[in-house]
């Protein structure tokens, strides 16, 4: 613990951990490995930050929701439910993240839109996501995640091919980088 720090309830910080400055782990709360949580961020509930990632700004890392590799989440970005942002994931901005989203390599989210979870016919949920090169992201599981190649990349639903096309389109416009 640094700076005002504050860890309470049955949270654990442990293993080469870090909260600084006005950071705040509570409940059930778990950050382990040589993650790092800063700034005004919280974690609670059940969630977990762990390996290298870093959780700063506001952000809040809640529900179950697992924050791993070498993810980042901050600003005012809020994440909770069964979310799971993973790999080189970069979410910031203020937006939620829910439900059975995985989030994962090669991510720049900072806008609710670039972001988007599919539930399969056979009940299996998928997240599609915005790439920092524009590129689109398919997330299914903390070992299966990163940007799409289209005709490369086995894609198990005909309409999320479709989709996956149409935020292509969408993110790699130059208006959509804010260019």
């Amino acid at each position: 613990l640094q700076g005002q720090a504050v860890l309470s309830g049955w949270a654990a910080v442990i293993e080469q951990a870090v909260i600084d400055g006005d950071g705040w782990v509570f409940g059930r709360a778990v950050v382990s490995g040589r993650a790092s949580v800063a700034g005004h961020a919280q974690v609670f509930g059940d969630a977990t930050v762990t390996a290298g990632a870093v959780v700063d700004g506001h952000a809040w890392i809640h529900g179950h929701a697992t924050i791993t590799g070498q993810a980042w989440v901050s600003g005012r970005a809020q994440v909770g439910g069964h979310a799971l942002v993973c790999g080189t994931a970069s979410i910031s901005g203020s937006l939620r993240v829910g439900g059975h989203a995985v989030i994962g390599d090669g991510a720049e989210i900072s806008r609710p839109t670039d972001v988007e979870t599919h539930r399969l016919s056979w009940g299996e949920y998928v997240t599609l996501y915005r790439c920092d090169d524009g590129a689109v992201g398919l997330g299914r599981s903390e070992n299966n995640h990163g940007p799409v190649t289209l005709g490369r990349t086995h894609l198990p639903d005909g309409r999320l091919t479709a989709r996956v096309e149409e935020l292509t389109d969408l993110w790699s416009a130059p208006s959509a980088a804010g260019v």
